[in-house]
């Protein structure tokens, strides 16, 4: 019996709305509280279970169109980060009942790495990050973070192409060893809280100004050069077993994917190594612009669709279930 390409979609589609309402099930009986629905009305947390499984369901639908793919992926990480951020603003002018604890912590990715420097505790979100790591390679710079989203809607203009900066690496890696130096004396020294404070929020609000490079470059600068959890995801995505890969046989060097890669991934030079730049996040933008099929998701020995199948499913799931439980 054929398997058509419809059933093949519709059954990948069905993976991660299955996945999705299972683990949030699971979420929901072991951590009762963490739902925000449920905060307002008796069963609101399953509301929310349903509701992110049909979103896995027709994002997963959406972007196995490639002609749609990069579309989808900026309309579900704004979700993702205006979600977030939402219920941030909400729960600082409004009510604590928005935030996570009702307590305020900074919702800044550096934390992730400095707190966890500081505290000398290996907490739920480094554990968290790597985790997706593991299982999606540096998803999480192109799908999961919510400051990412604002950085790559500022990059934009995707018809034409970016323009890197040459120290734009040295600059990534210099201020992650930077953030772990800054984190081990401001713990050894007795720094006080608010002069932590101080650092974190100034190290934040120079990310916002870091975004206007974004804009003018047509890349994502905060993303590529500034993030230290960036830096630390390029350098550990190689302990998944996903990669992505140019097919030199089948490219022609056209360049036409170089004006679609917001990362400052691709160029003629890498391109011809076959292998993109280390900043590669997998974010797949570039696929829809090559008419000759030559990037390319591996997964084991599987083959290029099944294995961008395989990545997506797991990516779209993760998504969907940070959508729901993800806040301040």
């Amino acid at each position: 019996m054929t398997v058509s390409f419809s059933h093949i979609r519709l059954f990948t589609a069905f993976v991660p709305a299955l996945s999705t309402l299972f683990l949030l099930s699971v979420v929901a009986v072991k951590v009762p509280g963490l739902f925000l629905g449920e905060r307002f009305f008796r069963g609101g947390c399953w509301l929310q279970v349903v509701l992110a499984a049909a979103y896995a369901f027709l994002l997963c639908w959406k972007m196995q169109d490639i002609r749609l793919r990069a579309r989808w992926r900026r309309y579900s990480w704004l979700i993702f980060s205006f979600s977030f951020f939402g219920q941030l603003l909400l729960g600082i002018m409004c009510d604590s009942i928005f935030l996570l604890s009702g307590e305020l912590h900074f919702p800044i990715p550096m934390m992730i790495i400095g707190g966890a420097v500081y505290r000398w505790e290996f907490g739920f979100m480094p554990l968290l990050l790597i985790l997706t790591i593991l299982l999606s390679g540096p998803a999480w710079c192109s799908h999961l973070c919510y400051f990412g989203a604002l950085d790559n809607m500022a990059a934009g203009h995707l018809s034409l192409p970016p323009k890197p900066y040459k120290f734009l690496l040295p600059a990534r890696y210099t201020i992650l060893v930077l953030t772990v130096i800054v984190a081990l004396v401001a713990k050894w020294s007795g720094l006080s809280y608010v002069a932590i404070s101080g650092i974190v929020v100034l190290f934040g609000i120079t990310g916002f100004f870091v975004m206007i490079l974004s804009y003018k470059r047509h890349m994502m600068v905060h993303c590529s050069g500034y993030c230290p959890v960036g830096a630390l995801v390029s350098l550990g995505k190689y302990i998944s077993p996903f990669r992505f890969k140019i097919n030199k046989e089948a490219c022609t060097l056209c360049g036409a994917c170089i004006c679609r890669c917001r990362y400052g991934a691709l160029s003629k030079a890498q391109i011809k190594t076959g292998k993109p730049g280390i900043n590669c996040s997998y974010c797949g933008d570039c696929i829809s612009a090559c008419n000759h099929g030559a990037l390319q998701y591996a997964f084991l020995n599987m083959n290029a669709d099944h294995s961008q199948r395989i990545w997506l499913m797991i990516v779209i799931t993760l998504q969907s279930c940070f959508l729901a439980i993800a806040r301040v």
